[in-house]
């Protein structure tokens, strides 16, 4: 059911405009929703702050708040993967991986080539052993323009 024009009366009998009745609890609520979304970009710009500062700790206790208010926001997601392989605890930064990752249905490039950068330090690439090599192709493929594949991959790891 769609809302009322809110100069119209109210749909349920009180005689009142809408906006002043029934309307005036949904716009509350609508702006109460804005300011959460308000609250939480400044949150993730502070854990930004701290994690260019190099107080990656810090900044990690700021996304898993993040999370633990809204458990499915991939920019808090991904910025773990980056916090978590900096200190080479891999199996949570491919769990942040994959989860950013499918919550984006794998679109966004930076979480797919995130993804893929653990997998491969993750394997041991031989030819990869060295974590400033990797980084440097990593970085590399980052300039590169994503490819589209004309199948969307079916392979998931579950953990």
């Amino acid at each position: 059911m769609t809302n009322p024009s809110r100069n119209t009366l109210c749909p349920c009998g009180s005689g009142k405009r809408y906006k002043h009745c029934c309307g005036a609890t949904s716009a509350s609520e609508s702006n109460a929703t804005t300011q959460g979304i308000g609250r939480l970009r400044l949150v993730l710009a502070d854990a930004l702050e701290l994690q260019r500062a190099g107080r990656n700790e810090e900044a990690a206790t700021f996304y898993e708040a993040i999370l633990e208010t809204e458990p499915d926001n991939p920019d808090a997601h991904n910025m773990l993967v980056v916090i978590r392989a900096e200190q080479w605890r891999m199996v949570e930064a491919l769990r942040h991986a994959h989860k950013a990752g499918e919550l984006t249905n794998w679109s966004h490039p930076d979480y797919y080539h995130n993804y893929a950068l653990l997998i491969e330090l993750a394997l041991g690439n031989a030819e990869a052993t060295n974590f400033k090599q990797t980084r440097t192709r990593y970085l590399e493929t980052l300039e590169t323009p994503p490819m589209r594949p004309a199948v969307t991959p079916t392979i998931s790891i579950l953990f």
